[in-house]
């Protein structure tokens, strides 16, 4: 998600077209999937012809990326949404693990705020699933195995790890064997981290755990533990077990960031008013916006000033789908950032709060 949000939040020009729909994890309600985009892409060719395209050939080049790029997703690997980006020059999509509004954007820039309330969503993470014989690296998104990393993985203790009765017996001599053989796993995850950061839940039993943990390096990127020896188990167990852990280290930083609001709203470095928010962005004065998962704010944007219009007019030319889209790129411009809330957290806000610096 990161790499392709890199890459479309700056790509902007007439005609770039977003189109979001929820999709299947598995047969035979996936194959509803291609359907569903091939009806959203009709859409799309209406919007395109109708109202941005006078030029037919251009129209016909961007509608025929579009399919294009349509034909080339296998539905079989679909998660619970996917969102294609296509204008004159770039084609890509992506598979998300949360629910979107099915719907098409057309505009001048694409529509980025899925993809950056799924990195706020949810979680990707590593597992390290390790004993006194053998070591694994798990990587994982939410409650699902993306992929179980290879060499120098699983990482066995051949030379670090004795079954003579008498080395058994020297319990010194097995602790600071114990330790190497944590020491170099340790180094080799780092390296995966360095690579892709993420944090990194320990699979293990509580006295490996506690070892493991003495001479790990960055001890913070490990965020918690599964109190079991899972080394011979399927990564798909592993990593349901391990999602309980991270789920409850997300919803601490939730909780967190819920009570960074209550201070900005206390000290009274707030936003509420959507002209007054997009202004103070616009301004560099952004904190953190927060808002509702499922708010969405068709409207008119006329220099600082914001006009919220009818859902039903989303699709008119001169309207920007979602104003709070275009509030979280500007606040990210300026080096602010964003935060989803489910439930009614942000109703007294109507879902929508600036945080401010000043």
């Amino acid at each position: 998600m990161n790499s392709i949000l890199r890459k479309v939040k700056n790509i902007s020009g007439e005609g770039c077209v977003t189109i979001m729909l929820n999709t299947h994890r598995t047969a035979p309600d996936n194959k509803a999937d291609a359907i569903a985009l091939k009806n959203l892409i009709r859409t799309a060719e209406d919007r395109i012809r109708v109202d941005y395209y006078k030029n037919k050939s251009e129209g016909a080049t961007l509608l025929a990326s579009i399919n294009t790029l349509a034909d080339s997703i296998n539905h079989e690997h679909n998660l619970v949404s996917l969102v294609l980006f296509v204008s004159k020059d770039f084609a890509e999509y992506t598979r998300l693990p949360i629910s979107v509004e099915p719907r098409v954007v057309v505009d001048e820039s694409f529509s980025t705020r899925d993809l950056v309330r799924a990195m706020h969503k949810s979680s990707g993470y590593y597992v390290l699933v390790t004993d006194l014989e053998q070591a694994r690296l798990i990587e994982a998104h939410n409650d699902s195995v993306v992929a179980e990393i290879g060499k120098p993985f699983p990482f066995k203790n051949s030379h670090l790890f004795s079954t003579n009765a008498a080395a058994v017996s020297n319990a010194t001599k097995q602790a600071t064997l114990a330790a190497e053989f944590f020491n170099r796993i340790d180094k080799e995850v780092l390296k995966v981290h360095q690579q892709h950061p993420m944090p990194v839940v320990i699979c293990a039993d509580g006295s490996n755990y506690f070892e493991y943990l003495k001479v790990a390096d960055r001890k913070e990127i490990y965020i918690g533990q599964v109190n079991q020896n899972r080394t011979t188990h399927q990564a798909m167990h592993v990593v349901n077990a391990a999602w309980t852990v991270v789920k409850a280290h997300l919803e601490e930083k939730n909780a967190a960031r819920a009570g960074d609001l209550e201070k900005s709203i206390g000290a009274g470095k707030i936003a509420v008013d959507h002209s007054e928010i997009w202004s103070a962005i616009r301004q560099g004065r952004g904190a953190t916006l927060y808002v509702k998962s499922d708010l969405f704010i068709p409207g008119i944007i006329d220099g600082d000033t914001i006009s919220p219009v009818e859902s039903f007019e989303r699709t008119r030319k001169g309207v920007v789908d979602d104003i709070i889209d275009e509030m979280i790129e500007e606040n990210f411009r300026f080096g602010g950032d964003v935060v989803f809330f489910d439930g009614d957290v942000l109703d007294k806000f109507q879902g929508l709060v600036l945080a401010t610096r000043y």
